[in-house]
């Protein structure tokens, strides 16, 4: 819904930039229009504040269109609904307004991670701590047996489970890898991260040489990129031995990463 209603804006706001200004302006601000996208839904509607420069260019053309009241009213509708989108994604969940202990509809907002250090003041929903698993049907496609005969799916709680995941990764004697498409367990477990990793992994196996094991969650936060990760250890030749293995994760020993 969100993504639909903000779509729908947008594309209000096109066809008055295109009678405001003409075609240049408005084909730079579609072909924008794709990294706002990029950044608002990828970051999990986490980074609404540009939305309000959309909401300022509005009300800079309502200015200007003082000759045509219609298109005026336009732009000054375009803006105030631009200022409700950015206000809407505003949340104590997803940026700590209101602190520890604040409530929104009777839920608690607690600290995340809980324990130890939290310089950023992330809070997140009580419920979504809670650890929540969904299981789905087999893989169809051939891949790696690492990942087992069934695949499980994040429905909820992600929070939850990424500190069970760090609990794993805190125990580890050395650096892990992780295969899956987010891995700042590190942060979560106190311990140093993996050098030359970023927090996203789209498939890649960069810093895999760093690590001298490799975790292989049971719940992955986006299994078709923990498949690709697998997919790309087993076509490079890596070398692993099974290390150990929990409810959440299977972990692996890495023997040698091919030169």
């Amino acid at each position: 819904a969100s993504f639909l209603g903000f779509t729908a804006v947008f594309a209000v706001f096109l066809v008055a930039v295109f009678r405001t200004a003409g075609g240049v302006e408005t084909l730079w601000l579609a072909v924008a229009a794709a990294g706002f996208y990029f950044i608002q839904y990828q970051n999990f509607l986490n980074a609404p504040f540009w939305v309000l420069f959309l909401a300022l260019y509005s009300l800079r053309q309502a200015g200007a269109a003082r000759e045509d009241r219609p298109l005026r009213t336009i732009w000054r509708i375009l803006a105030v609904a631009f200022v409700l989108i950015s206000a809407a994604l505003l949340g104590p969940m997803t940026h700590g307004l209101g602190g520890e202990g604040a409530t929104s509809e009777g839920v608690a907002y607690l600290p995340y991670p809980p324990e130890g250090r939290n310089p950023t003041g992330l809070v997140v929903a009580e419920p979504l701590l809670r650890p929540i698993e969904t299981k789905t049907v087999s893989i169809a496609e051939a891949m790696s047996p690492w990942a087992g005969d069934a695949e499980c799916v994040i429905s909820a709680g992600w929070a939850g489970v990424s500190l069970e995941l760090a609990k794993v990764v805190a125990e580890l004697p050395g650096p892990a890898f992780i295969a899956d498409s987010i891995s700042p367990y590190w942060y979560l477990a106190g311990v140093e991260p993996l050098a030359d990793v970023a927090v996203w992994n789209y498939g890649s196996l960069r810093g895999l040489e760093n690590a001298d094991f490799v975790v292989v969650p049971v719940c992955a936060q986006k299994p078709s990129y923990k498949r690709v990760i697998l997919v790309e250890m087993e076509r490079q030749g890596v070398t692993l031995e099974p290390y150990s293995e929990s409810e959440w994760a299977t972990i692996y020993r890495r023997i040698e990463v091919p030169g």
